[in-house]
């Protein structure tokens, strides 16, 4: 084989194998900065959704959080056994009721540690067993 054939085979050789190594390094780079991109991405936009859902649920939760602890309905709980203290309690929720109506708030059920479920009408026996088969 001639040198002049040997140098060219030698350059497309060399070619290809710098063509090969620049390819995959651009590629390497390249998608390392597309997942960087991406990940800086998600984190935003998982933030700013967490952030809208944060704000969604401090409005719908605060006044009912405020009218709780606020002493407003504690009265009432003072004894939950007797019918007398059951038509307070029947009172207290419709109190709630009329307060919370102003927020958006359809209804207001009061469940006690016992599993006594109050709403604005009394004691109730709520059927949730369709809701969930």
């Amino acid at each position: 084989m001639k040198l002049q054939a040997k140098l060219i085979l030698a350059l497309v050789l060399v070619s290809i194998l710098a063509t090969v190594t620049s390819v995959t390094i651009s590629s390497y780079l390249s998608f390392k900065n597309v997942s960087q991109g991406a990940q800086k991405i998600n984190h935003l936009v998982l933030t700013s959704i967490s952030k809208d859902i944060q704000a969604g649920l401090k409005t719908i939760i605060d006044p009912l959080y405020k009218y709780a602890t606020g002493g407003s309905l504690s009265p009432y709980l003072m004894d939950t056994k007797s019918e007398l203290g059951k038509k307070q309690i029947e009172w207290g929720l419709m109190n709630t009721n009329a307060t919370l109506k102003s927020e958006g708030y359809l209804g207001t059920y009061l469940i006690l540690s016992d599993g006594t479920t109050f709403d604005d009408t009394g004691e109730i026996t709520p059927d949730i067993s369709d809701k969930f088969s």
